[in-house]
């Protein structure tokens, strides 16, 4: 594993889990912008210009025509950012797991948000499990 050296001012999108959450996960992915933009970061996380229908918000779980979509936007936002930290839980997100091999695959970091929060901004890379970037 190696060592990724991240300063502010940067721009990281936030990857984790949310179908099946409450509230799709929202106040792990707040928390993460928040502090992270305290720090001087820009953040992106997915989500922000979502509205769900309520049979969507009865189960957590958004339309896959829909979801297609999200994701869509999600790679683009993640072709901009100068890092993807992900939350915990992601590797049991299909959405963030895809998310993380898009960004491994073209040399865009991976890093535990969690260490980012927690640590002096210089963090190893995550590995997806089974995949070699």
């Amino acid at each position: 594993m190696s060592d990724t050296f991240l300063t502010p001012p940067g721009l990281l999108y936030v990857s984790g889990p949310m179908t099946g959450f409450p509230d799709f996960n929202r106040p792990a992915f707040n928390e993460a912008r928040d502090y992270l933009q305290a720090k001087g970061f820009s953040v992106i996380i997915p989500g922000d210009d979502e509205t769900y229908s309520i049979s969507e918000r009865l189960v957590w779980k958004v339309e896959e025509k829909q979801l297609n979509a999200y994701m869509f936007r999600d790679f683009l936002h993640i072709l901009t950012a100068n890092a993807v930290a992900v939350l915990p839980g992601w590797t049991e997100s299909t959405g963030s797991r895809a998310e993380v091999l898009v960004a491994q695959r073209i040399g865009i970091p991976v890093v535990w948000a969690h260490n980012l929060m927690h640590t002096h901004l210089v963090v190893g890379t995550v590995a997806m499990p089974g995949v070699s970037a």
